[in-house]
């Protein structure tokens, strides 16, 4: 995708694909648009606004079977403190 690009001091394409791609490298994240700021002849500062990234909701679910070879002592220590249900005869 290409970002909008908001250049006031006409500065070269090359020059603003570069800096866009360095600072998209640096972030990990992909610039949606990008204003350059002149102050003596440099570029200042280079206000980016980020492509949305999509949000994931993890959530911890009990009940489900999995063997507690890769659990850590803490976890160990929580199977081992829990209470213990015994069946009884007759439940339908």
């Amino acid at each position: 995708m290409n970002p909008i690009i908001i250049n006031e001091y006409h500065l070269p394409d090359d020059l603003i694909q570069r800096q866009i791609a360095s600072y998209e490298q640096e972030s990990g994240r992909i610039v949606d648009r990008a204003e350059f700021i002149l102050e003596d002849g440099n570029i200042d500062e280079l206000y980016s606004y980020w492509e949305p990234v999509p949000f994931v909701h993890v959530r911890r679910i009990t009940g489900y079977l999995a063997t507690t070879t890769n659990w850590n002592n803490s976890k160990l220590a929580e199977l081992a403190d829990r209470t213990k249900n015994k069946l009884t005869e007759g439940i339908e």
